[in-house]
């Protein structure tokens, strides 16, 4: 005969209801041999001192080894993404040696990336009550609560984890998701650092340091983080590649968004929308301060047809465009109101809500005209 040797204590945090309530020595042996029901043969229980006793009839040697073999080629087969060939192989190995709890987590983990969080549940649940110290089987229970967003028992069992095994990097970016989703911020950033302290090649407390922060509204930080994981963070194995996949994606929409927070007014989005015209421009202020006053004339024209459609060649060289011809103060005005890209491109809208309906033999009585439109006086 082989034993298991449990803490009541260990036993009741798992499953507090089936050992809840006063019952005599002999009812709680009936409930805990209920829970060792997986285990072979004629199964006896003895509780003394908080423990409990379970002895159960061992497999045939032949057997145990190819459990173990089974075990081993299922782990591979997780490993290298083929799920399905992994879950017949673990099922198998139960099947020859059911007293092995490293078998059973994996295979949970395996239920849990099928989607089949009641079976990868209670597979974690069996592995827990033979080895009731394995740090590992209560992080995944941790994220399947996590999945089926019990975040307080998430919660608890990520920090039974921690206790286990203090600084446990995937523990603590558990809890850190767990508390990000239940509104605790402030420890959700705690955690997710600490993970990434603890192993930072992980990506995903990266990934939620980045969530977190983009939910909050700091663009350029999440941008930071993300960057970090696509640059510092490496794959575990297939199952971690969907997490640099995301990672792309929100990294692109992040950098969208940085790019619309100035609004019409930011240059870099100007330039995806009008890229002929605006480059035109932008060159066209590079050499502001080069320009006789009757070129800077024409630029104030040409502004005014951003809104529209690219500029020819003909529109920006030929005489039809003239407004006339400025004075040395109105260009002195022009070129700090052009002071930079972002401010000329804030005097666009009005230009060209303007002057663009407008006939050019409105503006020939001088370019003091087209300063006042640009500064709203109308």
């Amino acid at each position: 005969m082989n034993a298991v040797v449990v803490r009541l204590s260990d036993l009741a945090f798992l499953s507090p209801a089936d050992l809840s309530g006063a019952c005599s020595g002999a009812e709680l042996g009936e409930k805990i041999l209920k829970q060792f029901a997986f285990l072979p043969g004629d199964l006896r229980v003895t509780i003394t001192d908080g423990t409990a006793r379970i002895e159960y009839r061992e497999p045939a040697a032949e057997k145990l080894s190819e459990a173990q073999r089974l075990s081993e080629q299922a782990a591979q087969s997780a490993k290298s993404g083929d799920f399905q060939q992994a879950l017949h192989l673990f099922t198998q190995a139960l099947a020859a040696n059911p007293a092995l709890p490293v078998a059973r987590r994996d295979l949970a983990m395996l239920h849990y990336e099928l989607g089949d969080l009641s079976a990868a549940k209670d597979q974690l649940i069996d592995a827990l009550r033979l080895a009731p110290d394995d740090a590992w089987s209560y992080v995944v229970l941790g994220n399947i609560f996590t999945r089926e967003q019990d975040w307080d028992s998430a919660i608890r069992f990520f920090t039974k984890a921690l206790d286990l095994k203090p600084g446990d990097p995937y523990a603590l970016n558990g809890l850190g998701a767990a508390s990000a989703k239940s509104g605790d911020e402030a420890s959700a950033m705690q955690h997710f650092e600490a993970a990434i302290e603890a192993n930072p090649h992980f990506p995903e407390p990266r990934f939620g340091k980045a969530l977190l922060l983009k939910n909050q509204g700091h663009l350029d930080g999440a941008a930071e983080a993300l960057d970090s994981l696509l640059r510092e963070a490496t794959p575990e194995d297939a199952r971690s590649n969907p997490v640099f996949q995301r990672a792309e994606q929100l990294l692109a929409s992040i950098r969208k968004e940085i790019r619309e927070r100035g609004g019409p007014t930011n240059p870099e989005l100007l330039q995806e929308k009008y890229p002929a015209a605006v480059w035109h421009l932008l060159d066209a202020l590079n050499r502001f301060d080069s320009l006789d006053p009757r070129r800077v004339g024409e630029i104030t024209f040409e502004v005014a047809h951003l809104g529209r459609e690219p500029l020819t060649e003909t529109q920006r060289h030929g005489e039809n465009f003239l407004l006339g011809t400025p004075t040395s103060s109105s260009a002195s005005s022009l070129r700090s109101g052009f002071s930079s890209p972002v401010s000329a491109f804030s005097v666009v809208p009005h230009v060209c809500r303007i002057q663009a309906h407008r006939s050019r033999a409105r503006y020939r009585h001088g370019f003091e005209r087209a300063l006042d439109y640009c500064a709203g006086v109308v």
